[in-house]
């Protein structure tokens, strides 16, 4: 199920309402949360791809943001490992429920330290 996209959606918009739609689903709905978490996947790896291109070339360029560079890598890798255990959770379960609320924390947060930290 590929993501919908509206003009002006950003990869953090779309992440976001991915995870609004899987925290509302079922244990039931085993292969709608595949799918959402499939696009989920897609849309979180969409966004690092963008910065190791696009950011993180031009914050290494400066002693003084280089360090903000690793701190945004090192939520990545934090970002992409909670998102491999995620994986492995069954999806008929509270616990995936309980690791998608998790990960959405955690990507908010990465989000808003880009945004204060990265961006300015």
């Amino acid at each position: 199920m590929p993501p919908n996209r509206t003009i002006g959606q950003t990869p953090p918009d779309q992440a976001n309402e991915l995870f609004a739609q899987l925290l509302v689903t079922s244990d039931e709905a085993v292969e709608l949360r595949e799918q959402l978490l499939a696009a989920l996947s897609q849309e979180l790896e969409l966004l690092a791809n963008l910065q190791e291109q696009h950011l993180f070339p031009v914050l290494e360029q400066s002693p003084e943001t280089a360090d903000l560079a690793r701190g945004a890598r090192d939520d990545q890798r934090q970002t992409r490992a909670l998102l491999n255990e995620l994986g492995g959770t069954p999806k008929n379960s509270d616990a995936f429920l309980a690791k998608v609320a998790e990960l959405r924390k955690v990507f908010q947060q990465h989000i808003r330290n880009d945004k204060n930290e990265l961006l300015p």
